[in-house]
């Protein structure tokens, strides 16, 4: 099993709410459909990434190589770019090759949409909400304004951006949270540690 698995992101959205949402300590359960159910406040919430798949599988691979002396086969089969010592050592890579779009508001959207499409059958809350990690910190307001225009968003009454050290949430409004490098690392370590 992997440790980054997809209980761990529970686990570390959990964290967050709890850290911007301090009245909801300890009400949120991870469960299946919706991801955190809290019954307390009627508050259902699914967990999901916006960053493709394919990108996702070529940064395990990365993280697996990072450090370690590099094959040739290794360095074909990485679909990303990687950055070697003279030795062959991953020092550094990148999951995609040359420049990618920094508008990540269309995967945001694509994530929203998928979780409102197969939320039906799902346990019903008087709040429906969608957490997405989006992988990156590069999140400005003209992309969250693209997000709220779209038709899937107004489905949920809570919308929840993971940008790293920030989460933006849109509850009547957009507002942002900003984590510390202190909390940053003790959700991490936490959400490792199963809690």
């Amino acid at each position: 099993m992997n440790k980054y698995d997809k209980h761990y992101f529970e686990r570390y959205a959990r964290l967050t709410l709890y850290c911007g949402f301090p009245k909801w300590k300890d009400h949120f359960v991870r469960s299946e459909r919706p991801d955190l159910q809290n019954e307390i406040d009627g508050v259902g919430i699914e967990v999901t990434s916006s960053t493709p798949s394919h990108i996702r599988e070529v940064e395990a691979f990365g993280q697996k190589i990072l450090g370690k002396t590099v094959s040739g086969a290794d360095e074909k089969r990485f679909r990303g770019d990687l950055f070697l010592t003279s030795e062959r050592v991953a020092f550094a890579y990148s999951p995609i090759k040359g420049l990618e779009d920094s508008d990540k508001s269309p995967e945001i959207i694509s994530a929203i949409s998928h979780k409102r499409d197969i939320w039906e059958g799902y346990k019903e809350f008087n709040v429906r909400g969608v957490y997405i990690f989006t992988g990156t910190s590069i999140i400005d307001e003209e992309m969250l304004e693209k997000v709220e225009k779209s038709e899937a968003f107004s489905y949920f009454q809570l919308v929840f951006i993971n940008a790293m050290d920030k989460m933006y949430y849109y509850q009547n409004g957009w507002k942002k949270k900003e984590f510390t490098d202190e909390e940053l690392v003790e959700f991490k370590k936490k959400a490792l540690a199963g809690e």
